[in-house]
């Protein structure tokens, strides 16, 4: 009698999860470094430096909470192309997912 049994996992990519994972962590951080950038080169309050943060990364685009220095305005851009590559990355590793059965196996 064969007492090896043979486990078989259905085409689970678990490369394509980190990616994921990765994209979420890239996101928190520039969440973080936007915040902290906020406060120190446009001297906002947490709150104020959050939702600048929140709007900038989201891509919302509202009036800032008070009129920008250079320092700021350069700050800016460098949040908005950082986040809008993460965004990319994230979502492709998202479109990935969904296309290629990774995200149902993972799950089941």
């Amino acid at each position: 009698s064969d007492s090896h049994t043979v486990s078989v996992t259905p085409n689970v990519k678990p490369l394509n999860i980190r990616k994921l994972k990765n994209a979420l962590w890239l996101l928190a951080l520039i969440n973080c470094m936007g915040v902290i950038g906020y406060m120190y080169f446009e001297d906002y309050t947490f709150e104020d430096a959050l939702y600048m943060t929140i709007q900038t990364v989201s891509t919302v685009g509202f009036n800032e909470v008070k009129p920008f220095t250079g320092e700021g305005k350069y700050f800016t851009i460098f949040l908005i192309l950082t986040s809008f590559g993460t965004f990319a990355y994230g979502a492709s590793s998202i479109v990935q997912l969904v296309f290629d059965g990774s995200l149902a196996s993972y799950y089941k």
